[in-house]
C-alpha cells in the first residue's frame, strides 16, 4: 500500500521536482497549485501526509497551516519548506504547527530521509522492527502480520493493507473511492463487493464487529467505513 501525501507547491518549477524526488520514492502524490482545491480535497481524501511548499511565494503561509490543521479529518502530519530567503523561518514553521520545517536548498535523500522520519514519530513507528501497536493489535510492516491477543493472525495482503488503513485513521470516515485507490490503485466499482467481502473477512479475523477489544468497524452508508475505537483502548504507541 504507497503512502498518499497531499502536496502544496505555488512554484511551478519547485512542484516539478518534488513529483519527480517523491514518485521516485514511491510515494502516491496529490499537487495543488491552489490553497482552496487543496482545503476541499481534505473534505473527502485522507492523506498521510501534507506537504506545504512556500519557497517560491512571498505571501506567508500561517494562515494556510492553521487552516489545514483544522480541516484535515485525520490530523495528518505536516511538512512545511521554505526558501533561504524567505521571511518564514524554521522555528516559525514548527511555532505555527508543522511537524517537520526544512529549507531549501535541500537533497533529495534528505528531503525523502526528513519525510519518513516525520511519518514514524507521526504513526508511533518502532523503527527497529518496523511496527505499528493499537490497542490489542500490533502490526508488523515488514511482515505484514497482525499479532492479536497474542497470537499472528492470518491475513491476506489486500486484507493486511485495509487493516492498516483504517486504524491509521481510526474515528475517520475513510470514503469507498479512496480505500479502492489505496489498496487497488484505482476507484473501480467493480472492486466494490471484493472490499466488502474484504472487510466482513476482517471484522471476523479481528474481532472488529461488537468492540469488544476496543475497535468496531462500521459501515458508513453511502460513504465507506469507519473504524471506531470504544470504551478505554489504548492509543497508538
Amino acid at each position: 500500500m504507497k503512502i498518499q501525501l497531499a502536496v502544496f507547491a505555488v512554484n511551478a518549477n519547485d512542484a516539478k521536482i518534488l513529483e519527480h524526488v517523491l514518485s521516485s520514492a514511491h510515494y502516491e502524490c496529490a499537487f495543488f497549485d491552489s490553497s482552496d482545491a487543496l482545503l476541499t480535497a481534505l473534505d473527502v481524501e485522507c492523506y498521510d501526509a501534507l506537504i506545504v511548499d512556500w519557497s517560491g511565494e512571498n505571501a506567508g503561509p500561517a494562515m494556510l497551516i492553521r487552516r489545514l490543521r483544522h480541516r484535515a479529518k485525520n490530523n495528518p502530519p505536516l511538512m512545511c519548506i521554505t526558501g533561504a530567503e524567505h521571511p518564514l523561518s524554521v522555528a516559525d514553521g514548527l511555532r505555527l504547527g508543522a511537524d517537520q520545517c526544512t529549507v531549501r536548498p535541500i537533497s533529495p535523500a534528505v528531503l525523502v530521509a526528513q519525510i519518513e522520519a516525520m511519518l514514524r514519530r507521526a504513526r508511533g513507528t518502532d523503527v527497529r522492527s518496523s511496527r505499528e501497536i493499537h490497542g490489542d493489535y500490533t502490526f508488523h510492516i515488514s511482515r505484514r502480520e497482525v499479532e492479536f491477543m497474542s497470537k499472528c493472525v492470518s491475513l491476506t495482503h489486500k486484507e493486511f493493507d485495509i487493516a492498516l488503513l483504517m486504524f491509521r485513521n481510526i474515528s475517520h470516515t475513510v470514503t469507498r473511492a479512496h480505500i479502492l485507490r489505496m489498496i487497488w490503485g484505482e476507484a473501480n466499482p467493480a472492486f466494490s463487493r471484493t472490499l466488502d467481502s474484504h472487510v466482513a473477512k476482517l471484522r471476523a479475523k479481528l474481532e472488529l464487529r461488537a468492540g469488544q477489544h476496543g475497535y468496531r468497524l462500521v459501515a458508513i452508508y453511502g460513504h465507506g467505513y469507519r473504524l471506531d475505537r470504544i470504551g478505554a483502548a489504548r492509543q497508538a504507541m
